[in-house]
């Protein structure tokens, strides 16, 4: 394989922001070779937008006074991303904002091969999908926009449609969409 000069992985990672696909793909070489020497490198790995969504609803419902529980520190596999007051189980869903919009995936597409089974459906199209109803009860969708305040739209699992594949939630508040009425409604969780 050819030598990357760990000066070279490190601007291309962290200064250009270019993903180990990226990388690989300008390289001509694979993407699971960039994230080995990343590791060799000891060059830290980004933390992810699902990540920063996460943290986002950790550290807001512990401002509001929630016992929190982060599930991707007891059990990587589990179902949903945070448990609140040891009953209410919430799946968080990030984006950075686009122009108009923040765009979330609720399929995963058929490559991943995902197995269907009591909590997961198949589309028509093929792709799979979580039965969000059955595996928690809320989702949070996070808009990460590094120009002002996260901003979050707190909907229960039973509020969308079983086949919705995604969802785009404005940027700003202005224009129209049926998830409004969900935008900063964290007081629905103290009920």
């Amino acid at each position: 394989m050819t030598a990357i000069p760990k000066e070279k992985l490190e601007t291309m990672y962290w200064t250009l922001k270019m993903s180990d696909r990226e990388i690989a793909q300008e390289l001509k070489l694979s993407r699971s070779y960039i994230s080995e020497l990343r590791k060799k490198y000891s060059i830290p790995t980004r933390m992810s937008t699902g990540r920063k969504g996460e943290l986002s609803v950790i550290q807001q419902l512990n401002r509001l006074g929630f016992s929190v529980k982060d599930m991707n520190l007891v059990n990587k596999k589990s179902d949903y991303d945070v448990l609140v007051n040891n009953r209410i189980r919430i799946e968080v869903k990030s984006s950075s904002a686009g122009k108009r919009n923040y765009s979330f995936r609720l399929a995963d597409n058929r490559l991943r091969e995902h197995l269907v089974s009591h909590n997961r459906i198949k589309l028509e199209n093929g792709n799979t999908k979580k039965l969000f109803e059955k595996t928690c009860d809320y989702i949070i969708f996070v808009g990460l926009n590094p120009n002002k305040r996260d901003e979050s739209w707190i909907i229960p699992s039973i509020a969308l449609d079983r086949e919705l594949q995604g969802i785009d939630l404005p940027v700003n508040q202005n224009f129209e969409s049926q998830y409004n009425r969900f935008y900063e409604k964290w007081n629905q969780l103290f009920t």
